[in-house]
């Protein structure tokens, strides 16, 4: 759900655009269809990707949410794509950058306090930058924390500067209050032990510890335990520690006895970093293989003969073509590093493609890792991207993203020639690996005594053209 209206976001367009973008419009190219991805930098709960995408498509692009805000990502995962003209992107791009990062900044820093507070409550306060309530609120629920109180109209929240103009002892303002807003839980904030004694006799409901230490906390937790203080006389009294909460010492609150932590560390924490990358939507394959193979790249990459494949198998997955995840079914460090070697500069958006969860992945790579050349890191790449292929629907070369099945007979006789020369009869790429794959583990779903004879001969050997 998003928590800001188009109203809002047009605001914050015009605001960003507010007589044209000139850059785009002097050089002419507004005009050209594009597509641009969010990638997260590091690891970070996301917000506001909701948002962003609507920024996204109100300037006329297409957008596709790829997680939701609340979700937990690592470094390099893609959270948003959008397709339009290169003046829409670039009209909504800083903004919806921006949102984002501010937005998962607040939600990763309360989602790390969460965990650090374990089985205790975590809320916010309402010290948000002004004008950002909606937003920011969005962000503490994402992180998984509450709001503490939204405003001035909703809770009962004695401080200091209330009881400065009261004439009146602890115990009658608490009566009052009670006869007056008799389903309100009333909380006072207080700044020493002795204070938290006079107001838990007092019959307060919850005592806000303000700026305690967590040895301070857990004096006040003792003193409500005693006989003079218990539950007997009053309602069961919860003690919420706040100011100075953070990351590095909720666990210390916890364990001394708070049963809340109210924070505002999530409003100050450093935004997270998204990586934008562009692409020309209007690019075919023959142009983005020549973009990849003009790239400089580490000398053993350059000498690789299986870099036009792997370079293939990157545009077949920036066109939408195959069943590869987005990574290639690397992960982050190893994509990292493949991609730096072979490929350095802007990467390609890659998209995530459909593929079976099979069970059976692991041991298809260790089988063509057994049979690898051993004389290229691109060979362990390839065994597993090889992998996800064989957990596609179509041909193994079509499911890689391959332009055709030259291209994965050449992968094959490079990373892993001794396997390739067993496939004598040319069988189906995909039904010849899975066939030695079946033969490793003594498995033989074949009836007939030899392929030639068998009536499903064309099912594994006719063209995969």
């Amino acid at each position: 759900m998003r928590a800001l209206s188009d109203h809002d976001l047009f605001r914050l367009l015009e605001d960003d655009v507010p007589s044209g973008d000139l850059t785009t419009d002097t050089l002419r190219i507004g005009g050209q269809a594009g597509r641009i991805e969010f990638r997260a930098r590091q690891a970070m709960t996301v917000c506001a990707i909701e948002e962003a995408a609507r920024l996204f498509e109100l300037v006329g692009a297409q957008a596709e949410v790829l997680v939701a805000s609340g979700s937990p990502v690592a470094a390099h995962a893609p959270i948003l794509r959008a397709a339009g003209t290169a003046a829409a992107l670039h009209r909504a791009w800083k903004a919806a950058q921006i949102l984002v990062e501010w937005a998962s900044g607040i939600a990763s820093s309360a989602a790390a306090i969460v965990a650090a507070a374990g089985d205790v409550p975590v809320a916010c306060t309402r010290k948000n930058a002004p004008g950002t309530k909606a937003l920011s609120v969005k962000a503490v629920h994402a992180g998984g924390a509450t709001m503490h109180r939204l405003g001035l109209s909703e809770t009962l929240l004695i401080f200091a500067e209330h009881r400065l103009f009261l004439d009146e002892t602890p115990a009658e303002t608490v009566a009052h209050l009670r006869r007056r807003l008799p389903e309100k839980k009333i909380i006072v904030e207080v700044r020493s032990v002795a204070e938290a004694r006079v107001w838990a006799a007092a019959g307060a409901d919850v005592l806000q510890l303000e700026k305690f230490s967590p040895a301070q906390v857990a004096e006040s937790r003792a003193a409500m335990q005693c006989p003079a203080w218990g539950t007997t006389d009053f309602p069961k009294l919860l003690l919420a520690a706040a100011g100075g909460i953070n990351v590095s010492n909720a666990a210390a609150y916890v364990q001394a006895g708070a049963d809340l932590l109210v924070t505002s560390a999530p409003y100050a924490a450093p935004p997270r970093d998204v990586h934008v990358l562009f692409s020309d939507a209007m690019k075919n394959r023959e142009q983005l293989m020549a973009d990849l193979l003009a790239r400089p790249g580490e000398a053993a990459a350059l000498a690789d003969p299986a870099r036009p494949v792997l370079a293939s198998i990157v545009v077949g997955r920036s066109l939408g073509e195959g069943a590869l995840p987005h990574a290639l079914g690397l992960d982050a460090e190893r994509f990292a590093d493949f991609w730096q070697r072979y490929f350095p500069g802007s990467q390609l958006i890659l998209l995530e493609g459909h593929h079976e969860e099979i069970p059976e992945l692991d041991d298809i790579e260790h089988l063509l890792l057994d049979y690898r050349a051993g004389l290229r890191d691109s060979e362990v790449w390839l065994a597993r991207m090889v992998a996800y292929g064989c957990a596609g629907r179509d041909h193994l070369w079509q499911d890689l993203g391959l332009a055709n099945r030259s291209e994965l007979s050449l992968l094959m006789e490079t990373g892993f020639p001794a396997l390739a020369a067993l496939n004598t009869g040319d069988m189906k790429w995909k039904k010849f690996i899975y066939r030695q794959y079946c033969a490793r583990d003594g498995i033989y779903v074949c009836p007939a005594p030899s392929c030639g004879v068998c009536i499903d001969y064309a099912k594994c050997f006719a063209p995969e053209e």
